[in-house]
């Protein structure tokens, strides 16, 4: 019984990544201020963090380069707005396909 337990609970902790997936706005696609501002109401966070991301997300559109994580916590450093607050935040309501 305690094989099947762990085999459950194993099953219902990919399940629940999953959904949080999917919940996560896909940074890649994200097309309007809107999308993150509404990510973003799923944690504590504040005008400043909505509008850096923004800002981020488009300075990457522009730049032609591919966007990552790493590319992301590299701004942090740059002093634009854009801090390691916001980015752990972002971690969490946003995902970068691979």
């Amino acid at each position: 019984m305690t094989k099947t337990q762990i085999a459950l609970n194993r099953q219902l902790e990919a399940i629940k990544n999953e959904s949080n997936q999917l919940q996560k706005v896909n940074l890649l696609t994200v097309e309007a201020k809107e999308d993150i501002q509404q990510a973003f109401a799923k944690v504590k966070s504040t005008t400043t963090m909505i509008n850096a991301t923004w800002e981020a997300i488009k300075r990457w559109k522009q730049s032609g380069e591919n966007l990552t994580w790493e590319n992301l916590k590299q701004q942090t450093k740059k002093g634009i707005g854009f801090g390691k607050t916001t980015y752990e935040k972002l971690r969490k309501i946003a995902y970068i396909p691979e």
